[in-house]
């Protein structure tokens, strides 16, 4: 095996791309390059069985309390096939640029450490519903191709997800309001730089510490229905809020909009009233008076949160005042030469 490969008990080798790797860390590659898109689904479910059962021999040996629990190191690891890992303990496990290609399911699971998936990708669903993480997890870089699935998740300790790609839904919420309280507790989360392409939902959580969504991409407005935001949370720009004509979009920044007030964060909630303006003037007839108040609310000040365009505004009153009033005095007066080139007298000679 490669000098970097952690798994030293595995005695097969295979060669790709002209290097030796483990089965668990052989590329997937392409169809006839002799990587695990090659392999028979038999190849890729032992894959998938061997991940398990380390977990579950670690977890078997860490049950003595005498023994302090070893870091599972299943760092850049191939998993071909699909994965199920139900109601499963896991000690302290990194999984650092690991490769998920089938739908993997750590359902109902309890990860008793520290867990790193920094960098790791799902390109197919990737479930942790009921899962419960009693320390610090870390998802910074990873990848999500298909749904996210966090329903019910416990968070004991903080969780990063910073600069993750959300490509298709992203489920935080709690799926009822009978969940044990503990189940819709945040402690402090990030989500800074990550990018939301459909579906954010964060619905019915409560969240206890810094709460931290700068630089973040929402293209679908995010729904925190129910939930109760702490005050030392941080949105990024308006322009991180892509979406102004989905149906519920007005509904989602009014939510947005009434937990920034209640927290009297008057920047945010300024900030969630524009978005809420221009998501309901999306959905008015533009036969409506209505809608060109509120367009022209946008271009005179964007709602209130610009204080150039009103200046602006002003400057430009003025200056067209001068200028109507100069060709007033020109065709009224029949001011010519060198009064035409000061304007300023023609005004006084015009009033």
């Amino acid at each position: 095996n490669r000098p970097d490969c952690q798994f030293t008990f595995e005695r097969d080798n295979y060669r790709f791309s002209g290097q030796l790797y483990c089965r668990f860390h052989l590329p997937m590659g392409r169809p006839g390059h002799g990587g695990k898109a090659d392999w028979d689904e038999q190849q890729k479910v032992a894959i998938s069985d061997g991940f398990i059962n380390l977990i579950n021999r670690e977890g078997a040996e860490g049950s003595n309390p005498e023994r302090t629990p070893e870091e599972l190191d299943f760092s850049g690891i191939v998993v071909p096939g699909r994965l199920v890992m139900v109601q499963t303990t896991v000690g302290p496990v990194r999984l650092r640029g690991a490769r998920f290609y089938e739908r993997a399911e750590f359902m109902v699971t309890q990860f008793q450490g520290a867990a790193w998936f920094d960098e790791v990708q799902f390109h197919k669903d990737a479930w942790f519903s009921e899962t419960q993480f009693l320390d610090d997890v870390w998802f910074p870089k990873a990848q999500f191709s298909e749904r996210a699935a966090f329903i019910d998740t416990r968070f004991h300790g903080d969780a990063t997800f910073e600069g993750v790609q959300f490509r298709k839904e992203a489920y935080f919420g709690v799926s009822t309001s009978t969940v044990p309280p503990e189940a819709k507790r945040f402690n402090a989360i990030s989500f800074k730089d990550s990018r939301f392409a459909e579906i954010a939902d964060f619905s019915n959580r409560e969240f206890h510490n810094r709460t931290d969504f700068t630089g973040c991409v929402f293209e679908r407005a995010p729904n925190f229905h129910g939930s109760a935001l702490h005050q030392n949370t941080i949105f990024g720009q308006i322009d991180g809020f892509r979406d102004l004509t989905s149906p519920v979009s007005e509904r989602a920044y009014r939510t947005l909009r009434q937990a920034m007030e209640a927290h009297r964060a008057r920047v945010e909630e300024g900030m969630f009233y524009a978005l809420e303006q221009k998501a309901r003037r999306h959905r008015v007839s533009r036969i409506d008076p209505a809608y060109w108040v509120s367009l022209g609310y946008e271009h005179g000040s964007d709602y209130g949160l610009s204080v150039w365009r009103p200046l602006a505004w002003m400057l430009g009153g003025i200056v067209s005042s001068v200028f109507l009033l100069w060709c007033i005095g020109i065709g009224v007066f029949g001011v010519t030469g060198h009064a035409a080139a000061n304007p300023a007298a023609v005004i006084n000679d015009a009033l």
